[in-house]
């Protein structure tokens, strides 16, 4: 059975990006005095990441495209957030 990499590899790019919603938001509530959840949400936010790349081994995604994936999403998290709250 022939798979198709493109409808694939679009749901790696929109997971990324909805990761990086998840880490915006959160970055968000860190700056918030009285937010006793952040502990919460930081572990939260790792579990999910995990779960990310576990997925992605299971699909077959090759390691090379998750590095990419990885360091893509953390030059556009710092980019955009020193833009946002700094």
């Amino acid at each position: 059975m022939k798979e198709n990499h493109s409808s694939l590899y679009i749901n790696v790019i929109l997971g990324a990006a909805g990761t990086l919603l998840v880490a915006l938001a959160a970055m968000s509530s860190f700056s918030l005095k009285d937010n006793s959840s952040n502990f919460m949400l930081f572990f939260g936010f790792i579990f999910i990441i995990n779960y990310i790349n576990y997925l992605e081994k299971k699909a077959g995604i090759s390691n090379k495209i998750t590095w990419i994936r990885a360091i893509g999403s953390i030059v556009i998290f710092i980019s955009l957030g020193y833009l946002l709250f700094y």
